[in-house]
């Protein structure tokens, strides 16, 4: 219902950095501020993957190879 939507509304933020939220009716509070710890660390960890950008996690997480994969070129200047 309701909060499935806001607890959609407020990761999707999170993850986009927006930082706006739903809100719980009669309170100053965002529906963040009754996550318990494990909710919480979601929302941190949606704000980290956000700013570091999804792509950028995949390759890391992918490892992949130790030698690099720029060749430099090779040759004789303009200056001889």
């Amino acid at each position: 219902g309701q909060d499935r939507v806001a607890t959609v509304y407020a990761t999707v933020s999170a993850f986009g950095l927006v930082g706006v939220s739903m809100g719980v009716p009669g309170s100053v509070l965002s529906r963040s501020g009754f996550c318990g710890t494990g909710g919480k660390l979601l929302i941190m960890l949606m704000m980290f993957m956000g700013r570091v950008g999804p792509l950028t996690m995949a390759l890391a997480l992918a490892g992949g190879g130790t030698a690099p994969r720029v060749r430099y070129a090779e040759g004789k200047g303009l200056s001889g």
